[in-house]
């Protein structure tokens, strides 16, 4: 079974213990038999307990079908592949100032399939970070592709690079004091950029970065010290995706 049909069987098998339950309840109210309600609940539990472990079943299929790609496409292309990275704390030398809020809660999570190796001249990770995403009742667990890079000539203030949300409009005020780009607005409607030093960040925002990210899909940019880490909240990147989008982290590196 593949995964978008198993997870399609799992949704219809909650959707019917639903429906289930309310029938149970009709059966109740228009017989009053104890005996055909006992009988429908047992249904209703019997579809609830299929659809979560079918769930279950589907998502752990699918990790290990991630791991084994992921695993492939570094074989192919010469670079080291770990799938519980977390054991070799390769997180450790990042600088203390990405796991902050400019990171947000993702490196705070768990990091698996972690893929490192060097293109051109830079030294890069590729990793998928599980981390807790949301405020609240509202907090699920989530997954991002991450791609870092590293070089030795970068000195970047610390700063983070979002695309513009609903939220940043809404709680504009609650939020810390974002650095605007006069020269290019086009980048400055798109995107939200902030930092502790807005002298730096305009010095390190080039014009032709600026222009780039204007054109190219929107991505999120976190910086620090010889470090830059580029990620799309709550996506997982396909091999061909993290093909492109390393490429295009080695572009944006260039400009900085």
């Amino acid at each position: 079974m593949n995964h978008e049909r198993g997870k399609q069987v799992s949704s219809s098998l909650l959707a019917l213990s639903f429906v289930g339950f309310l029938a149970t309840c009709i059966i109740y109210i228009v017989t009053k038999s104890s005996t055909l309600v006992v009988a429908g609940a047992l249904i209703c539990i019997a579809f609830v307990v299929a659809g979560i472990v079918l769930g279950l079943f589907v998502v752990r299929s699918r990790r290990k079908a991630r791991t084994r790609e992921l695993e492939a496409i570094s074989k192919k292309l010469g670079w080291k592949f770990d799938s519980q990275p977390e054991q070799t704390n390769f997180l450790k030398e990042v600088p203390e100032s990405l796991n902050t809020e400019f990171l947000g809660s993702v490196l705070e999570g768990k990091t698996q399939n972690l893929i490192t190796g060097k293109t051109e001249a830079f030294d890069f990770a590729v990793f998928d970070q599980v981390y807790l995403h949301g405020v609240g009742a509202d907090t699920r667990e989530a997954v991002s592709t991450c791609i870092l890079l590293k070089d030795k000539q970068l000195q970047l203030p610390v700063f983070r690079c979002e695309p513009r949300g609903w939220a940043h409009t809404i709680f504009k005020f609650l939020l810390s004091k974002e650095t605007m780009f006069e020269s290019h607005p086009k980048f400055s409607h798109r995107y939200r950029v902030h930092g502790p030093d807005e002298v730096a960040l305009k010095q390190t925002f080039s014009p032709a970065l600026l222009t780039y990210l204007e054109q190219t899909t929107p991505l999120t940019l976190v910086g620090a010290e010889n470090y830059l880490i580029v990620l799309k909240e709550d996506a997982v990147f396909s091999p061909d995706g993290i093909m492109e989008n390393l490429k295009k982290a080695v572009e944006m590196t260039k400009l900085l």
